[in-house]
């Protein structure tokens, strides 16, 4: 039986989560894997409450701790495909 994590127990094992990453890349770009989606999506989240200025600030400084880098990074994200061009109609 698995239990359901909520409040400062989840920030707490993302937070674990981020680090053990960090431990193993040197950094805290989290790919978009489907191993690391909710730490993913979880960072993603708090990105836009710093925006916001929404974040609380003992938070962020812990993020910062582990090496955070507010802005994704492009390298990281899924290039474009270029557009198809339509065959002009006869």
């Amino acid at each position: 039986m698995q239990l359901e994590l909520t409040g400062d127990d989840r920030w707490d094992a993302h937070l674990r989560e981020l680090e053990e990453l960090a431990a193993q890349t040197g950094h805290t770009r989290v790919p978009r894997t489907p191993t690391l989606r909710r730490l993913s999506i979880w960072l993603r989240g708090l990105r836009a409450l710093r925006r916001r200025g929404e974040l609380e600030p003992d938070r962020a400084a812990a993020l910062e701790a582990q090496g955070m880098e507010w802005s994704p990074v492009f390298g990281m994200r899924k290039r474009p495909q270029p557009r198809r061009r339509r065959s002009p109609k006869a």
